[in-house]
């Protein structure tokens, strides 16, 4: 029987992202089918507001009109990376500076979670809160200031956010990689043989030979099977940075790294922040005592946590305006249903593990044995 991987899953932590990697070595035929595809229009709305910061992200890290190079029906790239995050830009870079010829296939925006979704903006969010806090603490430093007339202009704080990002693009752009030798394809990629595969569509299709490929296409968030979610507006973090006006009420759940590390910012910025837990444990994966320090760092900081809770159902407090929201749970320790109401649609999901975008692999000829293993990109590498 020939094996199919569904989902794999890996974890991005406040520090950086650790994605998951597959090497497809020359003895294995695999066909990748990737999920969905992102059209021009759909990697604009997936980015707002469209300001000159965010035109100039676009323009960098997925140039509209992009010409997919042209080699010679013979010519075999030493390595293929497929997918333009930390892992896709670090090996193709990497191996184009040590004098291999490679590849790097992107459908999406170059730079991934960390330039887009994930580190850079969510660090630029943090210290924005950082100074907040700091302020708020002036007279300890003897620092005189009318703490009553501080506020925060949240609509800066997101403009500061898209400026960094911005400026910050030039190094994962197309441009930045073509600059060392690497050739850039924009489309998704799909494999059709043992050592190669196609990219894009029309006149910009391309068939790519390779000695080795790497799929480094990261992840998308996983999100709760809750009944009725799915039904309501919510955020995951590949679009809370889009928001222009703070939120009132924030709910949280989950109490991964990225939650937290949202929950604490939003919470020093004036929202109302509730992390909603199925057991009573923060950052799991941690250390216990560092995890109880973390928290008690966050609520001096204004975040409420619910502990031990099974999720009922969300819901729109108001159905037909599809405005506002409820949260019903139960307390493992309680037949009593609790409910935790929030305005908007502001609910943040998508601390679980990640999922691998790449996700289905199928026409693998070969059973699943130790040859064909997960390979765990870290900040070593």
């Amino acid at each position: 029987t020939e094996p199919q991987l569904e989902l794999c899953f890996g974890q991005r932590t406040s520090q950086g992202i650790t994605g998951i990697t597959w090497l497809v070595r020359n003895f294995i035929y695999a066909k990748v089918e990737l999920l969905g595809r992102m059209e021009e229009n759909q990697v604009r709305k997936q980015l707002y507001p469209l300001d000159e910061h965010n035109e100039r992200l676009i323009s960098l890290v997925a140039p509209s009109g992009y010409e997919n190079p042209s080699r010679k029906e013979d010519f075999e790239y030493d390595l293929v990376s497929i997918g333009a995050g930390a892992g896709g830009l670090v090996s193709s870079k990497q191996g184009a500076r040590r004098g291999f010829q490679t590849a790097l296939i992107e459908g999406h925006l170059a730079g991934g979670d960390c330039l887009n979704v994930g580190c850079v903006p969510s660090k630029a969010l943090i210290r924005c809160a950082r100074a907040m806090k700091e302020s708020s603490r002036a007279a300890e430093f003897g620092i005189e200031c009318d703490l009553e007339t501080l506020k925060v202009n949240f609509e800066k704080v997101m403009l500061r956010m898209r400026k960094l990002r911005a400026q910050i693009a030039p190094a994962d752009s197309y441009e930045g990689a073509k600059r060392l030798g690497v050739d850039v394809y924009q489309g998704y990629g799909r494999f059709s043989g043992p050592n190669s595969l196609v990219v894009g569509e029309g006149s910009q299709r391309r068939e790519l030979r390779f000695k080795k490929a790497v799929i480094t296409t990261g992840g998308s968030p996983s999100i709760p099977d809750i009944p009725g979610l799915a039904q309501v507006n919510f955020h995951t973090n590949e679009t809370i940075f889009n928001i222009t006006k703070l939120p009132k009420t924030l709910i949280c759940i989950g109490a991964g790294p990225i939650g937290l590390e949202l929950a604490q910012s939003f919470a020093l910025l004036g929202s109302k922040v509730t992390v909603l837990l199925r057991s009573s444990v923060i950052l799991p994966k941690e250390d216990s005592d560092a995890a109880k320090i973390v928290r008690e760092a966050l609520e001096t900081d204004g975040v409420c946590f619910e502990n031990s809770l099974s999720f009922l159902q969300v819901k729109y407090r108001d159905p037909d305006k599809k405005s506002g929201f409820v949260v019903t749970c139960k307390r493992s320790d309680s037949p009593n249903e609790l409910s935790f109401e929030g305005d908007g649609k502001d609910i943040i999901v998508g601390t679980v593990p990640k999922q691998l975008i790449c996700a289905r692999i199928v026409g693998c000829h070969r059973t699943l044995t130790e040859r064909w293993r997960l390979v765990l990109r870290s900040r070593k590498c």
